[in-house]
């Protein structure tokens, strides 16, 4: 997979737009997106500057391969744990931290659900 499609699947599970990244990077929208879809060659610089942006280590965005990993990715109920098979541990740490912050804007997203339909609620009464 070429770097700029590790790039751009893991900005989407981090749920960044790619004009943050722009900003982010402080280039234009369209520079990124060149990035992006691998239009544009990317220095070792650029790629660590993504990496932060994206909270990932710099190897593991270059190692990112979402076929291996979305095939031996699954979510396990038993204590809401992750578990991913096959992996090298580097590659399992940044799932795990991933589908955790994923975990916690979910919660944060339902708690907001629900302040909201209390307010609805206060309202029509």
């Amino acid at each position: 997979m070429e770097i700029g499609h590790k790039i751009k699947k893991i900005r989407e599970l981090r749920n960044y737009t790619q004009e943050y990244m722009a900003e982010q990077l402080k280039i234009s929208q369209e520079g990124y997106s060149k990035i992006e879809a691998n239009r544009t060659k990317v220095s070792l610089e650029r790629v660590e500057q993504i990496a932060k942006i994206l909270k990932v280590d710099f190897y593991d965005l270059l190692s990112f391969d979402e076929k291996v990993v979305f095939n031996n990715v699954f979510h396990h109920q038993q204590d809401n744990n992750i578990v991913v098979g096959q992996q090298n541990d580097a590659t399992k740490d940044l799932y795990e931290r991933l589908f955790q912050e994923l975990k916690l804007q979910i919660q944060h997203l339902q708690s907001e659900i629900a302040f909201l339909r209390e307010q609805l609620q206060d309202k029509n009464k």
